[in-house]
């Protein structure tokens, strides 16, 4: 098989366009061997198709509007390459790190990862004759944060001593999840399927937002607070509703948050921020971080403050590399895609490490 690094070398091989432009089975089970031969290389390939699908014009239906929005602000964001650290990118490579972009900021849902995350004092239990058709669920054992990477492209921070878990369907995800403690979620954008995540006590439905939510069992309330978006809540005692309308449910928008009394089924809510205590780890308090010509470097530092996770790199390579862009509560995956279009780095993830390689970013302008 040939060999592929970039998303140039799948771009430009004549086998990967006509497979995105007109799928037959032969080409399709020549992409599914090549991906169960280099799983590491699963992101690349998945901008790749991202790319060229939005390049051929293939993409989901979205709004005028929608789409005006995320290309002037992608557009903002990387449209500057010279003073990014590069003295040159060709228009063709920079057009290419603008489509993958765009469909990364979109949140479209059929950008899907499949990741299993696991790492000394955290547990990864299946079950089922085909575990991945079933269920699967997460337990951190741990003293530090564990990320997991749902199916769908969301992705949660697990707290110390919390479990998820969540089922497939006919092999689909079916965007619900248990929850036991507590767990930071972003959630990829998708309104014709909402997310929703069950603990002991509430239900709590979104569309495509950040927020955290915590329910230990031996803990006398339940909460659910919003970091962006807009969420809607419902005590397990009226689940029927499936956060539907009236006293049951409660809607959330940013800084806004829920509080269950265990004992009585009393819904308080409430409001966090910089004058109250925040429920939120320092790092992902801020609905949004800005980076203007920021060293890449700290970045990835930020990241693995936020996520708990730990980003490999070259130093001395990467050490020319910067970044102008604005993060917000896209999923954990897609902030990595995001970064690595924008110094042509490629990724690979093994439990909560991530690994990146480039080539670097040249020398800047004196």
């Amino acid at each position: 098989m040939a060999e592929f690094y970039s998303l140039e070398d799948f771009l430009e091989n004549d086998r990967f366009q006509e497979w995105v432009k007109s799928p037959d089975a032969e080409n399709s089970a020549y992409w599914k061997e090549w991906l169960e031969e280099n799983p590491s290389r699963r992101p690349v390939f998945e901008s790749a198709v991202a790319a060229m699908a939005l390049l051929e014009g293939n993409q989901p239906e979205l709004s005028d509007g929608y789409i005006r929005q995320k290309v002037a602000a992608i557009k903002e964001n990387m449209g500057e390459p010279a003073a990014a650290g590069r003295p040159f990118i060709r228009r063709r490579a920079l057009f290419i790190r603008w489509a993958a972009a765009l469909v990364i900021a979109a949140g479209l849902g059929w950008l899907v990862v499949k990741h299993e995350a696991s790492s000394p004092g955290n547990t990864v239990s299946l079950s089922g004759s085909e575990a991945a058709e079933q269920r699967e669920s997460f337990t951190n054992n741990g003293n530090q944060p564990l990320l997991i990477n749902l199916p769908d492209g969301s992705s949660v921070v697990l707290s110390s001593g919390s479990r998820i878990d969540y089922e497939f369907a006919d092999g689909s995800f079916r965007r619900k999840v248990r929850l036991t403690g507590e767990g930071f979620f972003e959630v990829v954008k998708d309104p014709a399927n909402p997310f929703y995540v069950y603990t002991a006590h509430l239900v709590t439905r979104v569309l495509g937002t950040s927020f955290l939510v915590r329910s230990f069992d031996n803990e006398p309330k339940a909460t659910v607070t919003v970091r962006t978006g807009t969420v809607s809540v419902t005590s397990r005692r009226n689940e029927g509703s499936q956060g539907g309308s009236g006293e049951e449910t409660l809607l959330l928008k940013p800084n806004e948050l829920v509080s269950l009394v265990v004992a009585t089924d009393e819904m308080i809510r409430g409001k966090w921020g910089r004058q109250q205590e925040n429920p939120l780890p320092e790092p992902l308090q801020q609905p949004k971080y800005e980076f203007q010509l920021t060293p890449v470097t700290d970045v990835f530092t930020l990241l693995e403050k936020a996520y708990g996770v730990s980003i490999q790199y070259d130093a001395e390579k990467l050490k020319n590399c910067t970044l102008t862009a604005t993060l917000s509560d896209e999923p954990f995956l897609d902030k990595i895609r995001m970064i690595c279009i924008g110094i042509e780095a490629d990724f690979a993830m093994n439990g909560n490490q991530v690994v990146i390689t480039g080539s670097g970013c040249g020398t800047p302008d004196k």
